[in-house]
């Protein structure tokens, strides 16, 4: 993450992640539990609940130029699976537009998407 004001940090890498937690704890979809049976958020045991609500994340916030932090998120992302060519200009890539697109592209569920339709 890196600083973008003082009370906010943008996201350089784990964003499908962190929308994934956040969706889910919001009944948006459901997983398969030890049972394969699908399992909402909202109908599961008080417990793993808050097992899932109280778990810490590990995050590095990262300091320097722009061009320094896109550099280094080119590095990290060598190791692993590597990025497609489109990944890696939708992520080192940012700004308004980009982000609004992400915004408005990325949910499956928007009535956008499943019209067919574009604002």
């Amino acid at each position: 993450m890196t600083k973008v004001s003082d009370n906010n940090l943008e996201v350089l890498d784990g964003q499908q992640r962190i929308t994934s937690v956040g969706r889910f704890v919001t009944d948006k979809f459901a997983i398969k539990d030890e049972n394969g049976m699908e399992q909402y958020f909202g109908g599961m045991a008080k417990d793993k609940k808050e097992k899932i609500l109280e778990t810490k994340l590990l995050i590095y916030e990262c300091e320097g130029t722009e061009s320094q932090i896109k550099e280094w998120f080119k590095t990290i992302n060598i190791a692993g699976v590597p990025l497609v060519p489109q990944e890696l200009l939708n992520a080192i890539y940012s700004g308004q537009f980009v982000t609004l697109g992400k915004e408005e592209f990325s949910n499956s569920q928007n009535a956008n998407i499943q019209n067919g339709a574009h604002t």
